[in-house]
């Protein structure tokens, strides 16, 4: 049986680090290890004024199509919050048009994410008429 040598050789001393956070009113069970029990709960919150201000174009799209902010979207919302369809999307982004990434090792399906500053970023290009 043949089997991919690139994946192999990748999957191999490639560790990575994960930083975990805790919802808020989260409670740890006792006995964990000590570099474990001192986590707390630490969820960033922005205030929509703030979001509204690094993210003018896209805040007013998402809250339009009753969606809520977030600061990566899957490629099906990001097509819609674009206004195209996601092979268009998929095309872009083969292009170089649109940044889009990839969580192949951490999601159980490698569908591409697109950032919130991609997304904004196409829709300022949009209103100027450049996209």
């Amino acid at each position: 049986m043949a089997t991919n040598k690139k994946n192999k050789a990748q999957g191999r001393g490639s560790l990575q680090s994960y930083r975990l956070a805790l919802p808020a009113g989260t409670a740890l069970p006792a006995g964990l290890p000590a570099a474990l029990s001192d986590l707390a709960p630490n969820t960033p919150e922005e205030s929509p004024a703030a979001i509204s201000v690094d993210y003018p174009r896209l805040y007013h799209r998402v809250s339009k199509l009753g969606l809520k902010f977030q600061l990566a979207y899957s490629q099906p919302v990001a097509a819609l919050i674009a206004g195209r369809s996601e092979r268009t999307l998929r095309e872009w982004s083969r292009q170089g048009k649109i940044a889009c990434y990839r969580c192949n090792s951490i999601a159980s399906t490698p569908s591409p994410y697109y950032p919130a500053r991609s997304l904004e970023n196409y829709l300022s290009a949009r209103e100027q008429g450049k996209a």
